[in-house]
């Protein structure tokens, strides 16, 4: 009777299958982790390690161990780090090119850890390096923190020239130039003794006697008439030019002072003590941080993006060759539906934060949610943390549609202990804190609203000698609960986040006192050097124009002089 087994062939294929098994196990677990370190290396732009990866057979599977991707900000500095991840894969699916993940399990992910090496990657040449947009000013920047410093006056006028000065010193020339051209032409006109010669002469021609002399006398006196009446004529005009420069120049010189005014105005205006930055001292206190924790997710988004935005192509099988048939049934057969390239169907996560752990799963991850007809979904959640009650997170990429992909966060925290916040010398503090934020990115446009509602507030302003510090010391002293919200707009590249609260009104009402007292004093104290410069300047004009009033007078002598002839 033949055997039915050759035992002998058995064994050596069972020999043959230990040692292709463990074959895997020994060396493509090496091989896995390299090509996890390469492709993610080249994905996120930043050093990717992989502790160990042990692929499995029955069921199939991987499990990778201490996955860290480093900051390329601070290349001794983990931006992610995962102790274990665990998965297991679709064997149908792999036998048809595609990773296909049923069940995934990420265990101890953390955010910041540090690095014992660095992971900084070398540097690419000059013409591979992309020219990153420059981000927008930071809030720290577009609002700065006024100081309430009176100019010095002194200084101010001493680089700065003054209208009224000006006009007062082209008045003087003027004046002078006016006083000199009068009295030249005071020096042509008929003076006292010459009316005197004409009364004279009117008294000798009204003695005569005889028809010869009343003939003779009444031709003269005819002349007489004609030069005294061309005499005051001539005087008539004079005076009156001179009244009219004497108007003017009068107008002129009690304009001085309104110019004056204006001058200090102009001042005032242009070294004016400002109150920019007033109107959001919420941007102050929490801007810096929040901005750039608000960047720096952003910037793990733009790392993912790329992944996500991209779709598969997959070209058409050709057509065969259609032959010629018999006349049958044609029977139609259903096709197998189309698969991603990469789906993780569902994963289970474990994230360590400074906090606690939280818990929360990943759904329908994949570039081709076309083809699986759902939007991925990211949720965690954790209670009774370290410093906060409950603290929950969702994201949801939508990329149904890739032409108008949309994506979304939900993120709240509850009976929050927030640590204090702001700058070194204006910070904030409270004992608790709830948080919700709501942010969506539409076609790369940002849009987004946050609320955080504090109680048991405590301010922090350092004492500077800065008499700006010591108002906002005494506006916060009453405030104890605060409510900020937040706005965000922009773009991916330069995101725009403006922070508002009852703060702002608090401050600014205290602050703009301050300020309108202090601009009140530089402007007296404006107005009063003003003043003293030019009050002597206008004293002189004054004293100068009534020389020219003194010229009228004299004119007026004249002119009385030379009506009072009888003729």
């Amino acid at each position: 009777m033949k055997k039915w087994i050759r035992w002998w062939g058995f064994l050596a294929f069972v020999v043959f299958v230990g040692l292709f098994v463990a074959g895997i196990f020994l060396f493509s677990g090496p091989l896995i982790a390299k090509g996890i370190e390469k492709a993610g290396t080249l994905a996120m732009g930043a050093r990717v390690d992989v502790g160990s990866a042990h692929p499995g057979i029955f069921p199939l599977g991987l499990t990778v161990k201490g996955l860290q991707v480093t900051d390329p900000d601070a290349p001794m500095t983990n931006i992610l780090e995962i102790s274990d991840l665990r998965l297991g894969l679709d064997t149908q699916a792999l036998m048809l090119g595609k990773v296909d993940i049923r069940e995934m399990a990420v265990e101890g992910i953390r955010f910041g850890t540090p690095r014992k090496k660095s992971g900084a990657l070398p540097e690419k040449p000059k013409e591979e390096k992309r020219k990153e947009a420059a981000p927008g000013k930071s809030l720290q920047e577009r609002i700065p923190m006024p100081a309430l410093q009176i100019p010095d006056v002194d200084a101010i006028l001493a680089r700065e020239s003054l209208a009224a000065l000006e006009e007062a010193r082209a008045l003087e020339e003027e004046l002078r130039a006016e006083l000199g051209s009068f009295q030249t032409r005071l020096q042509t006109l008929p003076d006292l003794r010459t009316l005197e010669g004409y009364k004279t002469r009117l008294e000798n021609l009204k003695k005569g006697r005889g028809l010869a002399a009343i003939v003779t006398t009444a031709r003269e006196l005819r002349e007489l008439k004609a030069a005294v009446d061309s005499d005051i004529r001539i005087l008539r005009e004079t005076q009156e030019d001179l009244g009219n420069r004497v108007t003017v120049l009068s107008g002129r010189i009690r304009a001085l002072k309104e110019l004056a005014a204006e001058d200090v105005r102009r001042l005032v205006a242009k070294y004016n003590i400002s109150d920019e930055g007033l109107g959001n001292v919420t941007g102050l206190l929490l801007g810096p941080e929040w901005e750039a924790r608000i960047r720096k997710g952003l910037w793990v988004y733009r790392k993912a993006e790329p992944w996500l935005a991209r779709q598969a192509v997959h070209e058409k099988t050709p057509e065969p060759e259609k032959r010629v048939r018999w006349e049958g049934v044609d029977r139609v057969f259903v096709e197998a539906p189309l698969r991603p390239d990469f789906l993780v169907r569902k994963a289970s996560l474990s994230l360590h934060i400074p906090a606690g752990d939280l818990k929360g799963s990943l759904r329908n991850a994949t570039n081709q949610q076309a083809l699986v007809g759902s939007p991925m979904i990211l949720n965690l959640a954790g209670d009774g943390l370290s410093g906060m009650e409950r603290m929950a997170l969702e994201m949801v990429f939508n990329r149904i549609n890739p032409a108008a992909p949309e994506e979304g966060v939900k993120a709240e925290i509850r009976g929050w202990q927030p640590q204090a916040m702001g700058t070194g010398d204006f910070s904030l503090g409270a004992e608790k804190g709830d948080l919700d934020l709501e942010m969506g990115i539409r076609s790369g446009v940002l849009s987004g609203k946050g609320r955080m509602n504090l109680t048991g507030v405590r301010f922090s302003v350092a004492d500077s000698g800065n008499p700006m510090a010591r108002v906002l010391t005494s506006a916060l002293e009453e405030v104890d609960s605060l409510l900020v919200r937040a706005d965000i707009s922009g773009n991916l590249d330069r995101p725009e986040i403006r922070f508002s609260s009852s703060l702002d009104g608090v401050v600014r009402g205290a602050l703009s006192r301050a300020v309108r007292e202090a601009r009140a004093v530089f402007q007296a104290r404006l107005d009063e050097e003003v003043g003293l410069r030019t009050e002597g300047k206008i004293l002189e004009l004054e004293n100068r124009i009534k020389a020219l009033g003194d010229l009228d007078v004299i004119l007026e002598e004249r002119l009385t002089a030379a009506r009072g002839l009888v003729f």
